[in-house]
């Protein structure tokens, strides 16, 4: 069942996605000792990574039991501003004390193919005793955004990987808009749909149309609109709306 919550502002998104991080990492503490995060690119989740580096949340957190993931990278450095681990290194990475060894980043400056198995191998080690779901290690937490086009992570519209059931991570050719025009390294669908709690978070007046129709969709196999295939195989589900990409709706 998924669960919309229309927000007045975009900084509540934030406000509340913060909120809902810090409850599921403080039963994944007590539940299993370490709290496995994926993290999204894009510009709404950097509000999100901001209030984590502040003072009054960061001294909340048992940074060492936390371990940090990316739902998909760039093929860029990570010193590039394309690359989304290096966006979140400087707004969040070098405010906290969380151990190197937590921070599970994708290999942007690899070639796609090697990238996606250095970090597919990475997740098999990690997760080596964890829970799975599917073949697929279940991750506490997954943040995802979503695009005008209707796609989230680098799971673009009609692309061969939303088809894929035996992979965790793929390479992703990318050559066409959204940009920037660059190939890409993306977790599966499987993946992301056998994690405990997956929260899209939505801003903007030009998401509202594109939203409607995901939200309307959701469940069906639907490439076009790869947003509306997330549906956890047993985990919850919860999109984050601002009032703006609500538009004239409260929920679908």
């Amino acid at each position: 069942m998924k669960d919309v919550r229309v927000l007045p502002e975009k900084a509540r998104i934030a406000q509340a996605a913060v909120e809902i991080i810090l409850q599921h990492a403080d039963i994944a503490v007590q539940c299993r000792n370490r709290f496995n995060l994926m993290l999204s690119g894009g510009s709404t989740p950097l509000a999100v990574y901001s209030l984590l580096a502040s003072r009054s949340v960061s001294t909340q957190i048992s940074w060492d039991r936390w371990h940090l993931f990316w739902g998909d990278e760039r093929c860029v450095p990570p010193d590039h501003p394309d690359s989304n681990f290096g966006t979140v290194r400087e707004i969040l990475l070098e405010s906290v004390p969380i151990p190197l060894q937590n921070i599970h980043r994708i290999l942007g400056e690899l070639p796609p193919t090697e990238s996606a198995t250095r970090y597919q191998s990475e997740l098999q080690e990690h997760f080596a005793h964890g829970e799975y779901i599917g073949g697929f290690p279940s991750f506490d937490l997954i943040l995802l955004g979503m695009g005008t086009d209707g796609h989230t992570a680098s799971l673009f519209p009609d692309s061969p990987v939303l088809v894929e059931k035996v992979n965790w991570v793929s390479p992703v050719k990318h050559t066409s808009p959204p940009l920037p025009i660059v190939d890409r390294v993306t977790v599966t669908l499987p993946l992301i749909n056998a994690a405990e709690q997956v929260l899209f978070l939505i801003a903007g007046r030009g998401k509202s149309e594109r939203l409607k129709q995901v939200l309307s969709l959701q469940g069906v196999q639907n490439e076009a609109l790869p947003a509306s295939m997330v549906v956890p195989v047993k985990g919850k589900l919860t999109w984050l709306v601002d009032r703006a990409a609500a538009g004239d709706w409260e929920t679908v």
